[in-house]
């Protein structure tokens, strides 16, 4: 043989073994050899690498030059007749299966690189398939909690508009008794009598208008929303038309600028305006001039709305409270209201896929910012 292709030879079989020797997984080469009854029909061992050393536990020497069933006395079937298989026939095969020698899971891969050769390789998948079961039971965990979670909002949503359905009755009842006694006999009772009736309609009235406010968060979380492509400016229009009369006689500049149409529910959406402005109105009432803003900047995926006054603000550091059912920043003495509006108001925006915070100072107004989607989807 010339020099040059004998040093080709042995540069070739030293990188072969220096890459058999790398590598991360087991690797062995058998040859057909005769069997018991003189046909090819047995497999001997002729090369392997440290890998597959390691994963079965063999020395080289306990390995090479001998034959499958000596390595493998207690092996299954399976693995010697895939293995002469693809030797006798050339026919590669993949496949997943655990082991019995060594209890691991492997992906193993055989193929024929010559006649009568078959060269298999061992990938211990058993780490990866562990991990995989147990994102599984994650998922299904979380799916199953996902469902109670779900289940126990509806009962909870239920629960919440049959109790505030059912108290209106009574309330009303304890308003129009009050209301009539006041009638027949207001003038006849004590003027401590008359405060005392007076504070049962105060209190009814409220009450009433609790029960009312709590009937529209739950109805909010059970109603579907219907998103329709719908003009905010219109929408803004509509409700600052029905606050007009409430605005009489107060000094309130109004900035609207130019509003986007956006895909919502209108009716839900309008809810979100009348709180939000409903609310600048109410905390600039002690300005000598109000001032509230109505505005939108749109970004590549949403658009973000903002209402903005100058009126009494509130402390940063409990803005988180603001959204929660009853929380209020301020006593019912200085701002009537029922602390149900911003609570309903966040569900509204987070029904239609978008966020919700304020941002404000005590004595130099509140910010409200929501987003909305551009595209519509929740």
């Amino acid at each position: 043989m010339p020099y040059k292709a004998k040093r080709a030879l042995d540069l070739r079989d030293v990188t072969y073994q220096v890459l058999l020797s790398n590598l991360n997984v087991g690797f062995h080469c058998c040859e057909l050899v005769e069997g018991a009854d003189g046909a090819m029909d047995d497999l001997r061992m002729v090369d392997c690498n440290s890998k597959f050393l390691e994963i079965f536990h063999f020395t080289r020497d306990q390995v090479l030059g001998r034959r499958a069933a000596e390595i493998w006395p207690n092996s299954e079937p399976f693995w010697f007749d895939v293995a002469l298989h693809v030797a006798q026939t050339g026919q590669s095969v993949h496949f997943e299966r655990i082991s019995s020698v060594c209890e691991a899971h492997f992906d193993v891969y055989l193929y024929s690189p010559a006649e009568g050769i078959v060269a298999q390789f061992y990938q211990d998948i058993s780490g990866r398939l562990r991990t995989q079961r147990s994102i599984e039971d994650l998922h299904s965990q979380a799916s199953a909690r996902a469902t109670q979670l779900e289940e126990a909002l509806r009962e909870l949503d239920s629960f919440s508009y049959s109790v505030s359905h059912d108290l209106r009755a009574p309330v009303r009842h304890i308003a129009s008794f009050a209301e009539l006694l006041a009638q027949a006999d207001g003038p006849a009772l004590s003027e401590r009598g008359r405060h005392y009736l007076e504070t049962i309609q105060h209190a009814a009235r409220d009450m009433g208008r609790l029960v009312d406010d709590f009937l529209a968060f739950a109805h909010s979380g059970r109603a579907e929303v219907r998103k329709v492509p719908t003009s905010m400016a219109g929408l803004v229009e509509g409700v600052l038309n029905r606050m007009a009369p409430e605005c009489q006689g107060r000094a309130i500049r109004w900035e609207v600028a130019a509003l986007p149409s956006a895909p919502v529910d209108p009716v839900l959406m309008e809810s979100v305006f009348e709180n939000l402005l409903g609310n600048a109105v109410k905390f600039t009432r002690d300005r000598t001039e109000a001032v509230i803003e109505i505005g939108c900047r749109t970004g590549a995926q949403e658009h973000a709305f903002f209402v903005r006054d100058n009126g009494a603000g509130f402390d940063p550091r409990y803005a988180d409270k603001l959204f929660g059912v009853f929380q209020r920043l301020h006593t019912r003495q200085e701002f009537t209201g029922t602390g149900v509006g911003l609570a309903n108001v966040q569900r509204i925006i987070q029904r239609h896929g978008g966020r919700i915070w304020a941002e404000g100072a005590v004595g130099r107004g509140a910010t409200f910012h929501f987003t909305l989607p551009l595209s519509g989807r929740s």
